[in-house]
């Protein structure tokens, strides 16, 4: 995984324009190239701002940007959220669990966050089952960015114990 960069934005574009991937987050719908590209300015300033974002994730095989990953700081909540999405032909290959376990490490040993959230939409049983493997809890059911989603959340303490059991 790495910062996305400009020379992303034809692959973001294939990734965030597929309408079965984007079934599965907040808004539901596909982006717009233009859309995109103002997506991906957003994770470069979240970047530069808070030292983390969601980043591309590369398959190291071919060097291709299959997904994006990371942590974002919700300002109207001061909660940090995890978030991935990851390329309709990559599902099922456990590019998800990997990534999104990659960055519960680095997000409360590197950056000693205390508390890490996930908003999911209820529908989406993978993405459930991923969190519930990384040991999330589920905390309540909320508004994200206007879709009702169930809000899953995990502690500094209680990842520590939930990854000792990972095999990933």
């Amino acid at each position: 995984m790495r910062p996305l960069m400009d020379d992303d934005l034809i692959d973001l574009c294939a990734i965030l324009g597929d309408p079965l991937v984007m079934q599965h987050t907040a808004t539901g719908r596909p982006k717009t190239p233009a859309m995109t590209a103002s997506y991906l300015c957003s994770q470069q300033d979240h970047q530069a701002e808070h030292g983390f974002s969601l980043w591309g994730v590369v398959r190291v095989a071919d060097n291709r940007l299959i997904g994006q990953c990371g942590l974002a700081y919700l300002p109207k909540t001061q909660e940090t959220a995890l978030g991935y999405t990851i390329a309709q032909d990559c599902w099922n290959q456990g590019y998800g669990t990997e990534c999104t376990t990659a960055w519960l490490s680095y997000g409360f040993d590197t950056l000693e966050l205390d508390r890490i959230i996930a908003a999911v939409k209820p529908e989406n049983t993978i993405s459930l089952r991923i969190l519930d493997k990384l040991g999330l809890q589920y905390d309540r059911q909320d508004t994200f960015y206007g879709c009702s989603c169930a809000y899953y959340g995990i502690n500094r303490d209680q990842w520590n114990a939930a990854r000792s059991g990972l095999l990933v």
